[in-house]
């Protein structure tokens, strides 16, 4: 168990160093087919994260609960927080690689669109929101910021965190690509999950990632026409 303790800090570590590099094209570009092993692994932690109760991703507790703490139960409270934070890297990442995708093999959009369907996390992960918390000691609301849980001032309560702006960015990127648009094939099940975004876009919202207002002005023509503009409308997926 230590060292499966150990493994982890590792992988958080390499996983926020693909972080920082995937942020380049030049990298994205560079990393080719690889990418697609790497999907696979980030398409890995979001299902963790979503199946995941909040309060069971990171335990908060009190300096005398971990002082009758023995090193198991200390190992395993370390080997969540790793998790957790290997867990919000990838969020990020993901961001990257739908910024660089026309620069990507296109098996990586068939194993985000097609194998995984990357958006029907992204948008209950979104929902779910385990970046935040109320503190249970003090019941003051934290975001997870810069690797860490950082109390919410009362100034900032409004401010979007920075991961849920990596999955808007994320959702944004997959729905105004038109190559997306085109070949992913809008069920009647997908068309009601991407509905349940326009709830969350606002002005507070928009004034903070002003390129949601093409989002929603695109998911209000959907639930009106049932289809993306512009996007095939081919015989098989009408039959679909």
């Amino acid at each position: 168990f230590p060292y499966t303790t150990l493994f982890r800090s590792h992988e958080a570590t390499l996983t926020n160093l693909l972080e920082v590099c995937l942020f380049h094209r030049t990298t994205c570009e560079e990393a080719q087919d690889a990418l697609v092993d790497l999907v696979d692994y980030c398409i890995r932690k979001l299902r963790y994260l979503l199946h995941t109760p909040n309060e069971e991703l990171v335990h908060q507790v009190s300096a005398k609960e971990c002082a009758e703490w023995d090193s198991v139960m200390a190992l395993n409270q370390q080997f969540n927080e790793c998790e957790f934070q290997i867990c919000m890297c990838v969020i990020s990442i993901l961001r990257f690689l739908t910024d660089h995708r026309v620069a990507l093999p296109l098996a990586v959009t068939t194993r985000l669109l097609d194998t995984h369907d990357v958006l029907q996390l992204l948008v209950p992960l979104m929902e779910k929101a385990p970046w935040v918390r109320t503190n249970r000691v003090t019941g003051r609301i934290e975001k997870f910021e810069e690797h860490k849980w950082q109390v919410v001032e009362a100034d900032d309560e409004g401010r979007l965190p920075k991961l849920h702006s990596q999955v808007w960015l994320t959702i944004y990127n997959l729905i105004m690509d038109q190559e997306c648009r085109s070949r992913y094939e809008l069920t009647s099940f997908r068309k009601e999950n991407l509905l349940r975004l326009r709830r969350y876009i606002n002005e507070v919202v928009v004034d903070q990632i002003p390129p949601l207002t093409n989002l929603h002005r695109t998911l209000e023509e959907l639930s009106i026409s049932g289809r993306f503009t512009g996007a095939d409308s081919g015989d098989r997926k009408s039959v679909v």
